[in-house]
């Protein structure tokens, strides 16, 4: 099976799997797209500072108990009959307590948009988060689809 991917920056590396048993395949981050607290989305002068900081600094920092939609770089077109799910990386939940709001979030077949990670900082600590590390990993699996019938 294959997966076309296409980069949106040279500094994306292409997804590989860490051993020939892995099922999921690591995600970067490579860019902010918007920051959550609460309900609310943070203030757009500071997510642009946030943003350009990053950039500059090659890092940002996550609030406790804020959200963050994060880019990974890359479009990807997956096979017919194929779904992405995008998991938390075990290790970065259980030490850093950085891990995906809506694990497992599902990448559908029709999906050609930028691929991205909702990611939350479950701790009362800031969290420092460097652009290209990998926080999440993706998992390509089959889907069916059902048909719906009314019944008692």
């Amino acid at each position: 099976m294959i997966t076309k991917i296409e980069k949106l920056d040279s500094k994306v590396n292409i997804p590989i799997y860490g051993s020939v048993d892995s099922a999921g395949f690591d995600l970067q981050i490579m860019n902010i797209k918007t920051i959550y607290k609460g309900n609310l989305e943070v203030d757009k002068e500071i997510q642009e500072k946030t943003i350009r900081n990053a950039m500059e600094n090659g890092h940002f920092f996550l609030r406790p108990f804020e959200r963050v939609a994060v880019g990974c770089g890359f479009k990807m077109e997956l096979p017919e009959g194929y779904q992405m799910e995008v998991r938390s990386r075990s290790g970065v939940s259980l030490k850093r307590g950085l891990t995906i709001v809506n694990s497992p979030g599902t990448i559908d077949n029709d999906y050609r948009g930028e691929i991205g990670l909702l990611i939350i900082n479950t701790t009362p600590f800031l969290a420092k988060i460097e652009i290209g590390e990998r926080l999440a990993q993706g998992v390509i699996m089959p889907y069916f689809q059902t048909e719906f019938k009314e019944g008692k």
